[in-house]
């Protein structure tokens, strides 16, 4: 039991992590965080690809991790974003398929 809380502690940092690069990045995630510094800006607009390829890569353990704990929501989020991330080039209109990719991503 007490590894599950540590897993669901640590998947809820890398989540709100990957929102405050965002925000540090982009611009206010949704309006509702306050600006990031001046120094965080400009290196998370610099980095930004080195960042998004580090959340790519460690996406697939997030769904695992979200399966385990239970908390749906967050398994469904990652793996469209790695369902998305790794069709998009091949992306089709073919619903089932996609859902089929989808099903076995999370596996």
């Amino acid at each position: 039991m007490h590894n599950l809380n540590q897993l669901h502690d640590l998947l809820i940092l890398i989540d709100r992590l990957e929102l405050q690069i965002y925000n540090s990045a982009v611009g206010t995630a949704l309006g509702r965080l306050p600006q990031a510094p001046r120094a965080s800006i400009v290196f998370f607009r610099t980095n930004r690809k080195v960042c998004d390829d580090w959340f790519f890569r460690i996406r697939s353990s997030i769904v695992k991790g979200s399966k385990i704990i239970g908390h749906d929501a967050m398994a469904i989020r990652h793996g469209l974003l790695v369902n998305s991330l790794m069709n998009f080039k091949l992306f089709s209109l073919d619903i089932p398929n996609c859902m089929f990719k989808f099903n076995i991503g999370l596996l």
